[in-house]
């Protein structure tokens, strides 16, 4: 073995470490990097070569750089991910939904309260103008407040509507991206060239995808990976992605994915995510309390026209209904339009016959017939269950977003510790790959030196 082959130990030696800092200064400097992976190069020593019988090592080489990946791991955040945005995602509607189904002075059941007192004053001064006037006037308010009820629901679909139409379009460029990041890795991977960035990058589209719409994915070989929704339905395979898009029936916003000239419809079953939960309110829970709500409010004009046309008003007339529904509208109102026409009475229009008055009063404590022919609850235990389904709806959620938080952060904590970058590891590395490269550096020179001396011997 000559001196000038000797260097190449130190030679491989110096490439070695130069590459291994720059891994490790790519490791810090993407250190706050969401979704980036920790990067590591293996080593192995070069073939040695038959020197005069002895088999001498000619250095070390960079096998491959690394990317460190836990499948498993990544599965787990995903699904974590998929129950996170559903719950996240229902916490502000909930909140809405407990405002509106309130407990207190401004409150549904405040105002039924306040209509049946005024049929207790109205009992205690059958022929009061002003106690007359205080039950039309509570009337218009109760089935105004029933009004608003379902207005603020309705308001509040919109919104859900308008929330997830929002994500249409992120949701494509997530799905395009991801088909042409499979197309790089796979040409890069079969050139021969790493795609750790690309990897990375891919990897973090998929989780917001897992929180958005719930996807599942898949290896699908080459590198690549395919999407699909929790229904089954594909979102993306090797480098074809679907459009995603929204469309209006009415007023319900439906979606759809197109793939070509091939278009399939989806339903609330294909998602999970934001979407999911969105959809769960959407098209389940709200449409539960809009119909409770409607079913208390018939419940109560049903009871109060039956006694209020069998009552006689001051002007000697009875049969009168005190409500009525528009049957194109659905909207109720005070069909009465004058204080003599509120039937106190319930044998004439005498001003001091007040039994009819009293009769409608006493409704309130009444355990009205529900379904099934069972006279089963009051009007406020009827808006007292509504009431206390959207709280528990409402303290489930809470309660599930939190759990789900917490895993998630117990699963990124394991996430960082398994791929994710030390500081103080790399500087170790950092440390002692910059004493491999010095070494290998005064290898060198010490080689450099004895050629010296051999080049002076000969003068």
């Amino acid at each position: 073995m000559t001196l000038i082959s000797a260097m190449n130990p130190g030679r491989t030696g110096l490439l070695a470490s130069q590459k291994m800092v720059e891994i490790t200064g790519n490791n810090i400097s993407n250190v706050n990097t969401p979704g980036y992976s920790r990067q590591t190069a293996t080593m192995s020593p070069n073939a040695a070569i038959n020197q005069r019988g002895l088999y001498v090592g000619q250095g070390v080489e960079v096998k491959e750089v690394r990317r460190e990946y836990d499948r498993f791991i990544s599965g787990q955040l995903m699904d974590q991910n998929n129950i996170l945005g559903r719950e996240d995602a229902k916490s502000g509607p909930l909140t809405e939904l407990e405002r509106v189904f309130g407990i207190g002075s401004d409150a549904l059941g405040s105002d039924i309260e306040s209509f049946f007192g005024a049929w207790h004053d109205l009992a205690e001064n059958p022929s009061g103008s002003v106690e007359r006037d205080k039950v039309i006037y509570e009337g218009e308010n109760l089935v105004e407040s029933f009004a608003h009820k379902d207005s603020e629901l309705v308001r509040i679909t919109q919104n859900i509507n308008h929330t997830l139409e929002a994500e249409v379009d992120g949701i494509n460029q997530r799905l395009q991206e991801i088909a042409r990041l499979n197309a790089d890795i796979k040409a890069k991977e079969a050139g021969g060239y790493v795609a750790h960035v690309d990897h990375d990058r891919r990897d973090l589209l998929v989780k917001e995808l897992s929180g958005i719409l719930g996807v599942h994915d898949y290896e699908s070989g080459g590198g690549q990976v395919g999407l699909q929704l929790p229904g089954g339905l594909p979102l993306v395979q090797g480098a074809n992605a679907v459009q995603f898009e929204s469309y209006y029936e009415g007023d319900d916003l439906r979606f759809q994915v197109r793939s070509n000239d091939v278009t399939l419809n989806t339903t609330a079953a294909n998602f999970g995510g934001q979407f999911g939960g969105l959809l769960d309110l959407r098209d389940n829970f709200i449409p539960e309390m809009r119909e409770d709500t409607t079913a208390l409010r018939d419940k109560i004009i049903t009871e109060v026209n039956a006694l209020h046309e069998a009552g006689y008003g001051l002007d000697g007339e009875t049969g009168r209904s005190f409500f009525e529904v528009d049957e194109e509208t659905g909207t109720a109102y005070v069909e009465i339009t004058s204080t003599r026409q509120v039937a106190a009475g319930l044998h004439s229009g005498a001003p001091g016959d007040n039994e009819n008055a009293l009769a409608i009063s006493g409704l309130i404590n009444e355990r009205i017939e529900g379904d099934g022919g069972t006279r089963d609850e009051t009007f406020l235990e009827h808006y007292s269950r509504i009431a206390s389904a959207v709280g528990t709806e409402a303290r489930r959620n809470i309660m599930a977003r939190d759990g789900a938080k917490d895993t998630m952060d117990q699963l990124e904590n394991l996430r960082e510790s398994i791929v994710g970058v030390s500081i103080e590891e790399e500087m170790i590395n950092l440390i002692m790959f910059q004493k491999s490269f010095e070494a290998a550096s005064r290898y060198i020179g010490t080689i450099d030196e004895m050629l010296g001396t051999i080049i002076g011997m000969k003068r």
